[in-house]
């Protein structure tokens, strides 16, 4: 098992020397708070990782919307140009009818 590139045998090593340097009731307080670091920053990282996955969500669905946005673009243009008459000119507006007198 290697930690950061430090095999089996040189983490109990560091153990055994941080035991006789700090001493059994401060190496367990010291081990306490290293835990505690260590549940604060799984929760950090917890909570960064589901805005970072939102933030995904959000950027593929504008790129959906963005789509949707070019393919209406492009039957409107398909639309106008089958509205257009062969010579290429808009087509005159049609006469409205004459209203009907009593």
């Amino acid at each position: 098992m290697d930690f950061f590139g430090i095999g089996t045998w040189e983490l109990l090593v560091i153990g055994i020397l941080a035991l006789a340097v700090l001493g059994p009731r401060q190496l367990i307080q010291l081990a306490r708070k290293a835990g505690e670091l260590l549940r604060q920053f799984q929760l950090l990282w917890a909570g960064t990782s589901v805005k970072l996955q939102d933030e995904i969500k959000s950027i593929d669905d504008m790129k959906e919307v963005t789509g949707l946005a070019n393919e209406i673009r492009a039957v409107g243009k398909s639309m106008t140009d089958a509205l257009r008459s062969p010579d290429g000119h808009n087509p005159s507006p049609p006469v409205p009818a004459a209203p009907d007198e009593p």
